[in-house]
């Protein structure tokens, strides 16, 4: 490790150094008195050797400190790694290497805004240790946990088939394995979409370079001017293991659809089961209930955490809406920038009917969907105790239940009425996590 000091510009007393650590990063220092008030320009250039001798640019930057009536102290951090490719074999060490030196090119040039300037040059030697796992694949980024340990993490989001290739692992070497299926779509007429299955598996040992893997997609929703079930969810696939679409939601009068998670049933004037859920991968649809006959509330679709609500009313009064189930919370272990923030598999509202006499509806009510990306149902519209010619959303796009959030699999939302279309459910998800050293 070299240290070099030197002052630039008399006049202003700046005082720098730079100190490349043998490792992954630079520090490069700036500190100093201002007597002049000057103030200061501060660029950057980088440039790394290759295994053949020849220097690449990774890194320019130019940062300027305006504040001339304070002192100059600060420190800029460059991590060397993230600029350079996990691909590019030219830099990093190979996988019988444990770790590869290569030579760093620094130039850092100030200058002061009364013209004076300097240029220093410096070539450091800095050593790069890979990670006894790395891979390609997906989209890639690093989440540090509360633990402060880091993993890598590769999200696989876009529909279709994929394949995971390990460059480099050892006996030792294990990932986690999430894998959502495809969310069922919402009924026309009513029942919210499962949610598809979800399967996590930890500390799973990897024993070969290449992994292949589907993610599925989500149901459509049922076309609005039909009483029409919604799609079931495509499956999701990592190796062996298989994550079931979510069941579609159920029309009037019909049981939701079995899935990885139960589609929400249609209503009747007697109960009407949702869709079953798989045991291990989702839960149950709500059911749907009317004792009346007289209004109408679909069941919502079952999610990965619990199972979704029934949608119950009696004598003309709404007893209870059919929520989508909840998902499962993932944030602790792969952030919140996938998924719903991090939640997963939540499943969609169930849709609502109104009638002359509903006396407990409001404009604007709604069927939530589940946390995890579920869809709400369509909106409740026509006021209080509304008339029979303003069912709710009969020709309104308000009534038309809500999509799901994609890479999710959360279910769709049921549509209102016959008139109203169902939400499409949410495509699935693969995300593989591994820890760093």
């Amino acid at each position: 490790m070299s240290t070099s000091s030197g002052i630039i510009g008399a006049q202003a007393g700046l005082i720098y150094y730079s100190n490349p650590s043998i490792a992954t990063s630079i520090n490069i220092s700036l500190s100093g008195i201002n007597s002049n008030n000057l103030e200061l320009t501060t660029k950057y250039n980088i440039k790394f050797c290759d295994i053949s001798d020849s220097y690449t640019q990774i890194y320019s930057d130019t940062r300027t400190i305006s504040d001339t009536t304070q002192d100059i102290n600060f420190t800029s951090q460059i991590d060397v790694l993230s600029h350079v490719s996990f691909d590019d074999s030219d830099f990093l060490p190979s996988n019988s290497e444990t770790s590869r030196t290569r030579k760093l090119d620094i130039e850092v040039i100030f200058e002061l805004s009364n013209g004076i300037s300097d240029t220093v040059k410096g070539s450091f030697d800095v050593t790069i240790q890979t990670p006894s796992i790395n891979a390609t694949g997906g989209e890639s980024y690093k989440f540090t946990d509360e633990n402060d340990i880091t993993y890598r993490i590769h999200a696989f989001n876009t529909i279709g088939e994929h394949t995971i290739e390990f460059n480099k692992y050892d006996s030792q070497s294990s990932m986690d394995v999430l894998v959502v299926g495809g969310g069922g779509g919402g009924a026309s007429h009513r029942g919210g979409g499962g949610a598809g299955g979800l399967i996590f598996n930890e500390n799973i040992n990897i024993n070969q370079n290449q992994y292949s893997l589907t993610v599925g997609d989500g149901g459509m929703g049922a076309d609005s001017g039909q009483t029409e079930y919604g799609s079931d969810g495509d499956n999701s696939v990592f190796d062996s293991w298989n994550a079931i679409g979510g069941g579609g939601g159920a029309p009037y009068g019909n049981k939701g659809r079995d899935g990885g998670s139960g589609g929400g049933s249609g209503t009747e004037s007697q109960i009407g089961d949702g869709g079953s859920g798989i045991s291990g991968q989702g839960n149950d649809g709500g059911g749907a209930n009317d004792n009346s006959g007289r209004s109408g509330l679909a069941g919502g679709g079952g999610g990965a955490g619990s199972v979704g609500e029934d949608g119950l009313s009696s004598n003309g009064r709404i007893d209870n809406y059919g929520d989508g189930g909840i998902g499962l919370d993932f944030t602790d272990l792969f952030g919140t920038s996938v998924g719903d923030s991090g939640w997963f598999a939540g499943g969609g509202g169930g849709g609502l009917e109104g009638r002359t006499d509903i006396s407990n509806g409001s404009t604007g009510d709604y069927a939530k969907g589940g946390l995890g990306g579920g869809g709400n149902s369509g909106i409740l519209e026509g006021g209080d105790n509304m008339d029979v010619s303003d069912r709710p959303g009969q020709n309104s796009p308000k009534g038309d239940g809500e999509n799901a959030i994609s890479n999710t699999g959360g279910g769709g939302g049921g549509g209102n009425y016959d008139q109203c279309a169902g939400g499409k459910g949410g495509s699935g998800v693969i995300i593989i996590r591994y820890q760093l050293n």
